[in-house]
C-alpha cells in the first residue's frame, strides 16, 4: 500500500506512473491493478499520466507463506485484457480506461503512429467481442486473429 501512496504523490508532481497488471490474486501485499486504477479515477487524477503494463515474458517469482521462492513463473500479456475487461465490468467506459493501455503508453515511449486510430497511423487494432474478450487483431493492416482464431 505504501508504494501506491507514493505513486499518488508522484502523479501530484506531474510524473507518469505505471501500474503492472499482475495475474489476479498475486498483488499481495499491494492492490490489484484494476483497483488501483479505480482509486485513481475516484481521486480525480489526470489519467493521461497513468500507463498499464503486463511484464509479459518477464520473471514472476512465486513465494510461499514464509516468503521463500517456490518457483519461477513468467508474466503474461493476457493480464492486460483481463484488467481492461475487469474495469469495463465495473462500469468504467472504454473511452476512459483504454488510453491507459494504448495512447498513454505510446505517447510516453514516443512511439509515432501507435496507440491512436488516425490517418497515417500504423493500423494496429484489437477488437473486443460483447464479453470484452479479444475477437480480432490487426497489426500493420494485416489480420493476426480473425473471429477468435489465429490467422498469422
Amino acid at each position: 500500500m505504501e508504494l501506491f501512496q507514493q505513486s499518488n504523490e508522484l502523479i501530484d508532481l506531474g510524473c507518469y506512473v505505471d501500474i503492472t497488471a499482475f495475474p489476479k490474486g498475486t498483488a499481495e501485499p499491494g492492490i490489484e491493478a484494476d483497483e488501483a486504477i479505480l482509486q485513481f479515477i475516484d481521486k480525480g487524477v489526470s489519467l493521461s499520466q497513468i500507463t498499464v503494463s503486463s511484464d509479459g515474458g518477464g520473471c514472476l517469482p512465486v513465494f510461499d507463506e514464509q516468503g521463500n521462492m517456490i518457483k519461477m513463473d513468467r508474466g503474461s500479456s493476457s493480464t492486460l485484457i483481463e484488467t481492461l475487461s475487469s474495469l469495463l465490468s465495473k462500469g468504467q467506459s472504454l473511452e476512459t480506461v483504454l488510453p491507459l493501455f494504448t495512447a498513454n503508453v505510446a505517447k510516453l515511449l514516443r512511439f509515432q503512429g501507435k496507440g491512436v486510430i488516425e490517418k497515417d497511423a500504423d493500423a494496429d487494432l484489437v477488437v473486443l467481442n460483447e464479453n470484452n474478450k479479444i475477437s480480432d487483431v490487426i497489426g500493420g493492416g494485416q489480420w493476426f486473429v480473425h473471429e477468435g482464431k489465429p490467422v498469422k
